[in-house]
């Protein structure tokens, strides 16, 4: 059963649930192992860090555990209790996620997929309680290792461009796999799927970023990673990332002049943003510093601004910031996305980057199955802006990705 021929045959949605400081049964080589190696099954892991054996054990422990035991040499309670985790919100959470977790597998109530969405912030979690959690999500394959002779799915080639590709999704939040490639095929535009990898992202490690490409490689879809913050050049090889067919970033996630690291869009992270032409200042230095030292081949979500400043759009992205940027843009051979999801870059920063000789594709950014749509405005922006055929950017043959051509910066 847990060799890998076993592992392969489960299909079952799985919850795992660790600690990473499990000295037990082991995290790396034990839960978190399990975890990416059932890949014909959907699978949630939920981890407690720095937990151990013990974290969110349903049993509370008896009065008579707080005595000390002579034959143990030690405190029975500690057969129940973690010393990281309090067993009472340990096991508030876990009910959290387990509720959703059997709402949607066997109830039915698709609405419940909110609650085990990966990534920042959590559902359902007030701001600052999710310290020490991660989730993460792998779908399903449907095969864990491909037979003998045969080739793993291939995306169309030459890559299609503009408005009939959508470099920028996201199989999570009740959007299997199988369901992409379904709608791909219905609504003829090719998918580029992705996963985000960094700091307490679905993809934490090369391990779980090569299950992920290993369980996407039996689709017709281009296969992305999503480099979340700026952590995520320590964390993989170049060996691992050059097996993507390309990367994409954005600066929505960097650590300001102070110190303190933001994600752009999350209010409580950014908190009040006194001056904003300062604050604009540091995030066009920071997104070209991105360019310049981060091998990626494709700039998403770009123009992103906060909701507390976002009214000031166009007034904030001056002609010299956007200059700035579309020219860091072109210098080191950067894509653009044209963001379906939040309707960015606007129309004069398109032409400004088109000017530039910036290339175009366009992506969704999906949060799940129910806003992934069909490049409306992108292809609005393809019309509007008279982009055509030399305009746009497509996956880079192999040995030309970025990752090929600039080192990680250590």
């Amino acid at each position: 059963m847990w060799n890998a021929e076993g592992l392969s045959a489960v299909t079952t949605p799985i919850l795992f649930v660790a600690g990473s400081a499990d000295d037990i049964v082991g995290y790396e080589k034990g839960v978190r192992a399990l975890f990416q190696q059932t890949a014909r099954a959907d699978r949630h892991l939920l981890t407690f860090v720095n937990g151990a054996h013990n974290v969110a054990a349903p049993i509370p422990a008896p009065a008579e555990a707080w005595a000390y035991s002579e034959p143990l040499k030690n405190y029975p309670f500690m057969h129940y209790e973690d010393g990281v985790w309090s067993t009472v919100r340990s096991n508030n959470i876990l009910q959290h996620f387990a509720t959703a977790f059997l709402a949607i597998h066997l109830k039915g109530e698709a609405d419940k997929q909110a609650y085990l969405a990966v990534g920042a912030p959590l559902e359902g979690f007030k701001p600052r309680t999710t310290n020490g959690l991660t989730l993460e999500y792998l779908p399903a394959a449907k095969s864990l290792v491909l037979s003998a002779g045969v080739a793993a799915a291939q995306p169309p080639a030459p890559a299609p461009l503009g408005a009939k590709a959508d470099y920028h999704v996201h199989p999570k939040g009740g959007l299997t796999i199988e369901e992409a490639v379904r709608r791909s095929k219905a609504d003829g535009i090719t998918y580029g799927v992705a996963i985000n990898g960094g700091l307490n992202q679905p993809a934490p490690n090369a391990a779980a970023a090569e299950a992920f490409l290993q369980a996407m490689r039996q689709y017709p879809v281009y296969v992305a990673l999503q480099a979340e913050g700026r952590e995520w050049v320590t964390i993989f090889s170049n060996a691992t990332l050059a097996k993507f067919d390309y990367i994409f970033t954005d600066a929505m996630t960097w650590t300001d002049d102070a110190g303190r690291r933001m994600r752009l869009w999350i209010a409580e992270d950014v908190g009040a943003i006194a001056d904003p032409e300062r604050f604009m200042d540091t995030l066009v230095a920071r997104a070209t510093k991105i360019f310049a030292e981060e091998p990626v081949d494709l700039y998403v979500n770009p123009t992103f601004l906060p909701e507390v400043i976002r009214a000031e759009y166009d007034t904030l992205w001056t002609p010299a910031r956007v200059s700035r940027l579309v020219d860091g843009l072109a210098a080191s051979g950067i894509g653009m996305e044209i963001n379906n999801r939040y309707r960015i870059p606007s129309q004069s920063i398109i032409m400004a980057a088109k000017k530039a000789g910036v290339k175009f594709a366009c992506g969704t950014n999906n949060t799940g199955a129910q806003d992934l749509g069909r490049n409306e405005y992108c292809a609005e922006m393809i019309k509007a802006c008279d982009l055509r055929t030399e305009h746009f950017w497509a996956p880079p043959a192999e040995g030309k990705k970025a990752i090929q051509r600039k080192p990680l910066p250590r």
